[in-house]
């Protein structure tokens, strides 16, 4: 078996990096396969005999993402001589997440400030924009705000999309088909508003687009700084070690990495010890805090070792070298917080397996109830034209959806258990599921749907909660909570809006 450490560009997320996990483990001959999504490396363990290196970064890039091989065997870090990558690219983060979130409330203020709730006055605007005498207008100052805000978070969309076609959907992905909804629904709206002024006005929902990608735009940013943050601690121990040591038989400046056991090099007061060694001639402090913390300097005499990258005070040191390249302490303790970073705590690998199915299962569940409740709305819509009996109808649906079930009785083995009828208790609460909570309710929904249409009656269905609260309060005397009162004057709020 073989253990190699690929360097992997692309990754955004955990359902990133579980994506990555997953299509690896699926080749043949792979042992073991973990991603640590920081320092954006994976670790593989496999078979050279049944997998190659090329086949590896092809699975990888056929994912979505970016491989290759990971250089072991690094020098300590140069100093920028421009401007950092990472630093920049930060920068830009920031100042499209400033530019996202001025756009957005600009559009939070457009689409929401003449909606106010509970009598309050609308905030001012321009007749020119009022969505009662000029909708249109309303509707095109809306699109030219919003298109700043997506512009911002193109990224979304192209890794999100990008993900989604090479079938690892990830968080982005969420986003991405969100957002790009709410934006085509509110364009062909737009267009409509024409043929229909009073109707299409209320349903544009650009500012839903454009909070959400700034919001996740938000968490992306916070969590890209957290992420710098944690690598300029490699970073800073990388640069502990100089580049160049001198030889002391030559007086030459070469680079440390060209040095070699048993070579002496001459260290100057003031300058850092490049590489683990024995003192051979000289005396001096030298200052150790990098390893041990401890500010006061250690005494190095003939016979002392010292360690790359602490710093000699105030005398000149002859050092004949013991441990070069992976074998110094310094670069010991580079890789053990590589490692500690890379390892996964069994609730992190839960939550990573959890992210690697979350999105799909969100997407398929999605598309799912739309499609069924789409066409369940339009059957009954269509039935209703033809003036026919309700309750007729809903026993139609109850029979065959009773009918299709009846294969799962003998798929999952289920006992009816007749006896459990004999309890009163029992069979008024089947019968009031079968009569009240589901006949009675699917009626009640068919008939809504039949006088109000389709969207109205999906909307309305979010009374549902606000009349369970106040029926508790009144039938079971219970008592009504703070949090409870905020959660239906929300949601109330929320209808009295989405009417306006």
């Amino acid at each position: 078996m073989r253990e190699e450490v690929y360097d992997i560009s692309g990754m955004h997320c955990a359902a990133c990096s579980a994506s990555v996990e997953k299509v690896t483990r699926r080749l043949p001959g792979v042992e073991r396969s973990d991603v640590n999504l920081v320092a954006e490396r994976m670790t593989i363990v496999y078979d050279e005999n049944r997998v190659t290196q090329e086949q590896i970064i092809a699975k990888v890039e056929k994912a979505g993402f970016g491989a290759k091989l990971h250089q072991e065997k690094q020098e300590a870090a140069p100093v920028q001589t421009g401007e950092d990558p990472e630093e920049a690219e930060l920068r830009r983060k920031k100042r499209e997440l400033i530019v996202s979130a001025i756009f957005s409330c600009a559009l939070l203020y457009v689409s929401m400030g003449q909606m106010l709730p509970f009598g309050l006055p609308s905030l001012p605007l321009p007749d020119l924009f009022s969505m009662h005498t000029h909708p249109m207008n309303f509707a095109v100052l809306q699109l030219l705000l919003a298109i700043p805000v997506l512009y911002c978070g193109r990224n979304f969309f192209i890794n999100g999309f990008k993900a989604l076609f090479h079938g690892n959907p990830n968080m982005d992905s969420l986003v991405a088909i969100g957002s790009a909804c709410s934006f085509i629904y509110s364009v062909v709206m737009t267009f409509l508003i024409t043929d229909d002024v009073h109707g299409h006005v209320h349903n544009l929902y650009y500012e839903s687009a454009a909070v959400v990608l700034t919001l996740v735009s938000l968490g992306k940013f916070m969590e890209s700084r957290n992420m710098k943050k944690t690598k300029s601690a490699i970073t800073s121990l990388m640069r502990l070690a100089p580049d160049t040591a001198i030889l002391a038989d030559s007086g030459r400046e070469v680079p440390t990495a060209s040095v070699k056991a048993g070579d002496v090099l001459l260290v100057k007061p003031g300058a850092r010890i490049p590489l683990d060694g024995v003192v051979t001639k000289g005396e001096s402090s030298v200052n150790e805090a990098m390893l041990t913390g401890e500010s006061l300097p250690v005494e190095k005499t003939a016979g002392s070792e010292v360690i790359g990258g602490s710093v000699n005070e105030n005398g000149v040191l002859y050092v004949q070298v013991t441990r070069v390249g992976e074998d110094t302490t310094l670069s010991r303790i580079i890789r053990f917080v590589e490692d500690a970073q890379g390892k996964k705590a069994p609730i992190s690998r839960t939550a990573d397996k959890v992210a690697g199915i979350f999105v799909p299962t969100v997407i398929g569940l999605a598309v799912l109830a739309a499609v069924v409740w789409a066409c369940y709305s339009i059957l009954m819509k269509k039935i209703g034209a033809f003036r026919m009996n309700m309750v007729f109808c809903t026993r139609k649906v109850f029979f065959y959806g009773l009918l299709f079930m009846l294969p799962a009785l003998f798929i999952f083995d289920c006992r009816l258990g007749l006896e459990r009828f004999a309890s009163p208790v029992n069979t008024l609460n089947l019968l009031y599921l079968g009569f009240g909570a589901s006949a009675l309710c699917f009626v009640t929904w068919n008939w809504a749907v039949r006088i109000l249409g389709a969207v109205k009656t999906t909307v309305y269905i979010y009374l549902v909660p606000v009349v369970t609260v106040v029926s508790s309060v009144i039938i079971l005397h219970e008592t009504i909570t703070p949090l409870a009162m905020v959660g239906t004057a929300l949601t109330l709020t929320g209808l009295i809006v989405s009417q306006r």
